[in-house]
Formats: C-alpha cells, sequence, structure tokens
C-alpha cells in the first residue's frame, strides 16, 4: 500500500508544479506497472492514486501494445527439426535448442 501512496504523492507534488492533470510518460507507466502488479480493483487503484479509471485503461493498453511479447507456441509431437531457434521480443535470439533445452528454458521466462 505504501507505494501506491508514494505514487499518489508523486502524482499530486507534479500536479502542483505544473498546474496540469497531464502526466509525463515515466510517470503513466509507474501507474501501469504498479496497478499491474497490484492486486486492487481498478476503480480503487485509480481512486486511491487520483487518477481517472479511463486514464489507466488506456495507458495500460498503449504500454500493452508497445511492449514486444513472447508468443506461446504449440508443438506438435514427431514434427520438430532436431534443433530450434527462438526469436523473442526485443530481437532476442536462441539457437541450436533441442527440445529438452527450450522446455527448461521456458519455464525460467
Amino acid at each position: 500500500m505504501s507505494s501506491l501512496l508514494d505514487l499518489r504523492d508523486r502524482i499530486s507534488a507534479h500536479r502542483l508544479r505544473t498546474e496540469s492533470k497531464h502526466l509525463p510518460p515515466e510517470l503513466r507507466d509507474e501507474v501501469v506497472r504498479v496497478f499491474a502488479t497490484s492486486k486492487i480493483s481498478r476503480p480503487a487503484f485509480a481512486k486511491i492514486v487520483d487518477v481517472s479509471i479511463s486514464s489507466i485503461s488506456n495507458w495500460s493498453k498503449a504500454s500493452a501494445d508497445a511492449i514486444p511479447q513472447f508468443q506461446k507456441v504449440q508443438i506438435i509431437e514427431n514434427q520438430l527439426p532436431e534443433r530450434l531457434t527462438v526469436y523473442g521480443p526485443g530481437g532476442i535470439r536462441i539457437e541450436g535448442l533441442d527440445l529438452a533445452n527450450l522446455a527448461g528454458n521456458s519455464k525460467k521466462a
């Protein structure tokens, strides 16, 4: 709860300094990050940090669209090459995996 209150205080301080309800991108990103890790509803979170529900929704969607994500794949038995190449978000590329190593690495991600 303290991180929520700290976030609310930083939002309030920004609004007092700038006399604007518009938050800078880094503060918006923090709102999205803290909301994503919180275990409270969007309306309750919005009330605590004094940001509209629609703003949180819009920022969350924009953040999800901007961050590359791993995609789930279905492995079909007996149709795999001996070695695999995995392409991940941000340009990561893992070459030469066999199925056992791939399964072990996916559990770490």
